[in-house]
């Protein structure tokens, strides 16, 4: 959240583009910027925030209230960015969405759709 807070504040300079996959809090880092460009075959995951706890019943509750704080915080990113409503994104969300770039494009997630890109490995083993 501080990386997509950092990059916000300089909104206007900032274009972003995910060239593979963009899940889980990179989702939220990718809409810092004024634009988001995906290749049609760019990946974005957005899900519930997850973690683990150990300690009393009352320490699982507090840590359950703390992941609805972080998910609600996650949520209005999303949000602001797309105009889709807090029930239709609870739902991705708790669902774990995979969207392709177009899917994200079609979702208000990303603005610009690029044409698929293939990435080649090369080995020098001279």
């Amino acid at each position: 959240m501080a990386i997509h807070s950092l990059l916000s504040e300089r909104r206007a300079n900032v274009q972003v583009k995910v060239d593979g996959v963009a899940a889980s809090i990179a989702s939220v880092i990718a809409l810092s910027g004024r634009s988001l460009e995906m290749p049609a075959n760019a990946l974005l995951m957005i899900h519930d925030p997850s973690g683990s706890a150990a300690g009393t019943a009352d320490d699982f509750r507090k840590y359950a209230e703390a992941l609805d704080v972080h998910r609600d915080a996650i949520l209005a990113v999303y949000k602001k960015k797309t105009g889709m409503t807090e029930e239709e994104l609870r739902r991705m969300m708790k669902e774990e969405t995979w969207m392709t770039g177009q899917d994200a494009k079609d979702k208000k997630f990303a603005d610009t759709i690029t044409e698929q890109i293939s990435l080649q490995a090369r080995f020098d083993f001279s």
